[in-house]
């Protein structure tokens, strides 16, 4: 998988496209499993930096987001550049430090309210119900892109 820019077959997009936070995000479905890798771990860094947010105010008031656009082109490009293992390693602390935020969220920090540039208001909770399906999207993508190399 290392150095294959496959992407998914027609049918698998078809049954990815109906699922989860696809239809709002098709235009990730046309990703490698590389640029899979790089959104994976940007999207870490971004709902652990929100999470962050929402442990250090103090105020009831809404917190303001900076945007994140998944599909920003300049973006998704810079993940071709990433050496692999420099890639995997980055993945791999992106993810450990999500877990950690999500585990530090207390149950009324959850109740806790942010506005991003996109999208509006969202609650702790609402990010880390998100965070769950989402992972597992793009889990299932990865695994069906590789399902089509080792069945070709």
């Amino acid at each position: 998988m290392k150095a294959t820019g496959a992407t998914l077959v027609e049918t698998s997009c078809h049954s990815l496209v109906q699922r989860g936070h696809f239809p709002a995000n098709s235009g990730e479905l046309d990703w490698t499993p590389r640029q899979i890798m790089g959104h994976l771990t940007d999207s870490a860094r971004v709902f652990s930096m929100h999470l962050q947010r929402i442990l250090d105010e103090m105020t009831l008031e809404p917190l303001d987001f900076p945007s994140f656009e998944p599909l920003d082109e300049k973006r998704v490009a810079s993940y071709a550049k990433l050496p692999w293992d420099q890639m995997l390693g980055e993945l791999i602390h992106a993810q450990a430090e999500l877990h950690s935020m999500v585990t530090a969220v207390s149950s009324a920090a959850m109740r806790r309210v942010g506005f991003g540039t996109v999208g509006g208001a969202i609650a702790a909770d609402e990010i880390v119900r998100f965070l769950s399906g989402h992972q597992d999207d793009h889990a299932t993508q990865l695994e069906m892109i590789l399902a089509n190399l080792t069945a070709a």
